[in-house]
Parts: C-alpha cells; structure tokens; sequence
C-alpha cells in the first residue's frame, strides 16, 4: 500500500500574525499607532475577517499589541533600541521607582529590567514562595558628575505583569535580551500604565536610617544612608510591586500630600499628568488650532495639551469628550509622541 503524506501548514492567521510582527520589530508601525484594521487585513491577505481578528489577537496575547476603542496599537515591542537616560523632571513622589532627591538638583535616571529571585522579605509581601523568580528592576539616579546619588530595586507581582499590557511587554522583551545584567528600561509611567489598566494604587514606605556610630553618636561629617522600603498596593490591598531605595541621607527630600477625604462619585485618576517637551509642545499647538484643516488631529492635539495640566476626567469634562476616549489618546502618545497622534490608520472612535 503506498504511503500517504499530509503537508500540514501554518493557520493563516498565524502567517499574518508574523507578517505584523516582522512589520513592527522593522518599525513601520511606531508604539502608539494602529495596525490594519480587521476589515483592512481580511481585504488584504484575502482571508475572512475571523482570522484577521485571530491574528491582532494573538499579538496581543504577546504583548506586542493592544486593543481600544480606537483599533489595535503597537506597544513597546521586542528588540526595540532602549531609549537614552533622560532627564529627571518629575518632583518626589512622582513617577516610578519616585525621588529621593531635592526636586532642584540636576540628575539624570537609567533602569535595568532582568528575571530574578526575589529576596525573603520581598517575597512575602508579594504572596510569592521563596526562591521564587519574579520581574525585577534596577534604577539609578546619577548625578551631572556621574556619581551615583540613588539606587533602588523592585520587584513586581506576577498578576500586575499580565494585568499591564505595556509591563508585559517590557518584560518580554528584557527576556529575548538574555544579558546577565538586565535590559535597559524606562518605566517611569508605570503608574499612569496601572491606571489605563483599571487598577487604583497607593504606596506606603517604610524609612531606616544607617549611620556609622549610631544616629545620635555618629562622627561629624561622616554621611548616613536612608533605606525605604515601599510598597505599592492595589484597590483590594494586595502588594503587586515592592522597591527598596538606597541614598546618602543629606540630599534626600520625602514629601506626602495629605490624602483627600473621600467624595461621592467617580474616583478621580491616580495617572500623573504628562510630561511635554518644548518640541512636543510646539508641534501640539501647533495642529491644536481651530483653523487647523484636520479637526479630529486637533481634537487629539487638545486632549493631550490638556492632560499636561490635569487629570483624565478633568479633560474629559472641559473638552465635552469621553474619559475612555481621554485615556486612548493620552496612551498612544505616551508610546508614540506626536508621530501617534498622526497618521491615516487610526480609526473614528465609536
């Protein structure tokens, strides 16, 4: 009896879903833009619109991509060139790991992100067994000289890196590096991240202060060490990120807001406002001007100018738009810049 040979091949949906991702790591979809549409994929390879949707789907589920009520858009994918230490804008308390410094000096932040052991205290705040391997992060501030003026690690819950599609992302990518030490990362909108993925944090810390010859006894001049250990908890009180900081005692400014009394209604976001340059600036104004021949480029241009100034449901309110409409802007052009704000791609909201 003759033998028979089956050619097995590749769903298709898995053929298109290589095809975008060759397309993205060779960057012609940019973080923060939209990839083809359903209709536009099925159009294209000559397939049914279920597979093109299969296909967007399963480069969600690799953490390269993510769905909203604008289309499907690039995140921060794999073997992307890290982007250079920028400068610390932000005040204590701001941003992620935050600031240990006094909001004036001049310093310039890198981080490293790598799998490892969390260490036992660690560990048992994140509900992990010991020896267990979790995200971790490295960060440290330097000063103009070079000196190192603050280092920190964290580790991160396993549930927070597959709740936050943009963690989730980072961390894929710091895998595929396979570099001892970690690779470079800057997550320091990772609280405006937890945000767009529905979670309401708050961090508490716990302060140790080292000083040789004890703190009341210590030699003159001789510099102390100010260890915290911070917490960050979500909505149910659950530990999803711990960090330790490390910092010489004398340049350090702690400050904590006093937390408002709760109010009827909907809970305000827990995102910081943007950070905009004067490049970004002037571009936004720019298209944001009501003589502009693209309205729906100015509205995006507005809604991000606005969310350097308040928060999301503030721009919502002044601007007569959607919070959920808000929050897709102002995420697409965290990933992208301006370059995400414009294009063809992108689809009218519903």
């Amino acid at each position: 009896m003759a033998e028979q040979h089956t050619e097995r091949t590749a769903p298709a949906y898995l053929s298109i879903a290589a095809d975008l991702r060759r397309a993205i790591l060779e960057g012609a979809y940019p973080p923060g833009r939209n990839l083809p549409s359903e209709r536009g994929l099925a159009a294209r390879y000559g397939v049914h619109r279920q597979t093109a949707r299969a296909a967007l789907r399963h480069l969600c589920d690799q953490g390269l991509a993510l769905g909203d009520l604008l289309g499907t858009y690039v995140l921060a994918g794999p073997n992307r060139r890290p982007a250079a230490p920028r400068p610390l804008g932000r005040g204590p308390g701001e941003g992620f790991p935050g600031l240990l410094l006094h909001p004036g000096r001049s310093a310039t932040a890198a981080g490293l992100l790598r799998t490892g052991a969390a260490p036992p205290v660690a560990a048992r705040a994140l509900g992990l067994p010991a020896g267990t391997r979790t995200l971790t992060y490295r960060h440290e501030v330097r000063q103009p000289d070079g000196g190192l003026a603050q280092c920190s690690r964290s580790w991160f819950a396993p549930a927070l890196v597959a709740r936050v599609p943009q963690l989730a992302a980072l961390a894929a990518a710091a895998g595929s590096a396979r570099r001892p030490d970690g690779a470079p990362a800057d997550l320091g909108d990772l609280f405006a991240w937890t945000a767009m993925a529905g979670l309401r944090v708050q961090t508490s810390d716990g302060i140790h202060l080292s000083c040789p010859g004890g703190a009341d006894h210590h030699p003159a001049g001789s510099p102390c060490t100010l260890t915290i250990r911070r917490t960050v908890t979500d909505q149910q009180g659950l530990a999803v990120v711990v960090t330790e900081f490390e910092a010489a005692a004398h340049g350090v400014s702690l400050s904590y807001p006093a937390r408002p009394e709760p109010a009827h209604g909907p809970r305000p976001s827990t995102a910081p406002v943007l950070r905009l340059s004067l490049a970004e600036l002037g571009t936004l104004r720019g298209w944001a001007t009501c003589g502009s021949p693209d309205r729906g480029l100015a509205l995006r241009a507005r809604i991000v100018l606005a969310c350097g100034r308040a928060s999301v449901e503030q721009v919502a309110r002044e601007l007569e738009v959607s919070a959920a409409l808000v929050r897709a802007w102002r995420g697409r052009f965290q990933l992208g810049g301006p370059a995400a704000l414009d294009g063809d791609r992108v689809r009218p909201a519903r």
